[in-house]
């Protein structure tokens, strides 16, 4: 689905800039391609603590995040800093980053 994703999203692109890139898929479309869809799955499930965040309004009380200190990084992933923040041997994006838990399982 990511290699998918990352070809039209390579499309996309080429339609918008007008040249073409050849050649296999590099890391970064890749990247890009995962990020998508991450952010596809957060805002399915997190729109309202990522609009809030957006804004930099505070968090609604029932919120399930709250209490894991939810930010967004550059590129708009949601993340968290939990009891993983801890831990030293995860990088920070693998410590932070936050799927759905309904969509995991």
């Amino acid at each position: 689905m990511l290699r998918v994703t990352a070809w039209v999203l390579r499309f996309i692109n080429a339609l918008k800039k007008k040249t073409y890139e050849k050649g296999p898929l590099t890391s970064d479309e890749l990247n890009n391609a995962e990020l998508f869809w991450v952010k596809i799955v957060q805002n399915d499930s997190y729109s309202n603590e990522i609009t809030c965040l957006e804004k930099n309004k505070p968090l609604n009380r029932d919120s399930k995040l709250l209490c894991l200190n939810p930010f967004l990084d550059i590129n708009g992933v949601l993340r968290v800093i939990g009891r993983l923040g801890k831990s030293t041997h995860l990088s920070i994006f693998e410590k932070t980053l936050l799927y759905s838990l309904q969509r995991l399982s």
